[in-house]
């Protein structure tokens, strides 16, 4: 079908036949994570779609899904015998909290769902706070979306000995303003919620336009609460940001730095289910796990 589809091959050698046995290969491992939704919008060069809150997913095409990256794989000059994709990021979505003015549970499923889509991405959703005390190494990273709550002595400890030991933390949203007592979740974390703008229109601007997080992004609007931080500067690398005319201050929205051996990202959209359907919200998102899951 490849030989036909491209109408390179006339006669196969031994060598094009092991290529196309491994593109075969790869093909049927990819397969199964090519879904997308009918309704997307794809930014030039990148990898995600934006996904609607509800909507279903249909099956694209396949061969329209991954077309460019089989003609990448089997006829880039000069031919190489190329490598199986890296083992997806095992990360887990914890939804841990006491909050009553988000739906996090429902909400962070839809992020589970999204992040799941991407083939580089192997995602599962929790609200069992036991998992950290000693079920955190099936994991290369986790993803707070959480509010208020209360780790004992031994979840903050594997927390952070996951994250000290070489795993990925991202902080979305009320990440900040979780677990207020625990003070080594917020040094690591290097935020503490200091209260929030009203609902309402702002822009993101990118600080940082050389980060791989942002490279390529262009300031986007959202409608969210805009969040101030206790924060050290000095200690993280400011990513994005947005002005408050109410305070006439600019804030920091996304950040990022190391915790021992671990990377830590924190990104403070997400209040409601608008922003999370906004594509540069989306890609942002990706990215930071990405990052935090040493792929980026």
């Amino acid at each position: 079908l490849i030989w036909a589809y491209h109408g390179c091959i006339r006669s196969p050698s031994s060598t094009d036949k092991i290529k196309l046995g491994e593109a075969v290969a790869w093909i049927l491992a990819t397969q199964h994570r090519s879904q997308r939704p009918t309704r997307h919008a794809r930014i030039q060069g990148q990898q995600t779609v934006c996904l609607k809150h509800k909507m279903g997913s249909t099956k694209r095409p396949f061969f329209q899904t991954i077309g460019v990256d089989i003609q990448t794989r089997l006829f880039s000059k000069p031919a190489k015998v190329f490598a199986m994709p890296d083992q997806p990021i095992k990360l887990l979505v914890f939804v841990g909290t006491e909050g009553i003015y988000h739906d996090h549970e429902g909400q962070g499923r839809f992020l589970t769902e999204l992040l799941d889509k991407d083939p580089q991405v192997d995602a599962a959703f929790s609200r069992d706070y036991d998992v950290m005390a000693d079920g955190l190494s099936a994991y290369d990273a986790t993803l707070f979306f959480t509010d208020v709550g209360h780790f004992t002595p031994e979840q903050e400890q594997g927390l952070l000995a996951f994250i000290d030991q070489g795993g990925g933390f991202f902080g979305l949203h009320t990440a900040d303003a979780s677990f207020r007592e625990n003070a080594g979740y917020h040094q690591m974390l290097n935020g503490f919620f200091d209260g929030h703008s009203p609902y309402m229109d702002f822009t993101v601007t990118i600080k940082d336009p050389g980060d791989p997080i942002s490279a390529g992004l262009e300031a986007f609007q959202v409608t969210d609460e805009l969040h101030y931080l206790k924060h050290d500067p000095t200690r993280s690398h400011h990513i994005m940001e947005a002005y408050d005319p109410g305070r006439d201050e600019t804030h920091v929205m996304a950040y990022r730095h190391t915790h021992g051996q671990g990377r830590v990202f924190f990104f403070a959209l997400g209040h409601d289910q608008q922003v999370l359907d906004n594509c540069s919200f989306q890609e942002v998102l990706r990215r930071g796990v990405l990052w935090v899951g040493k792929r980026l």
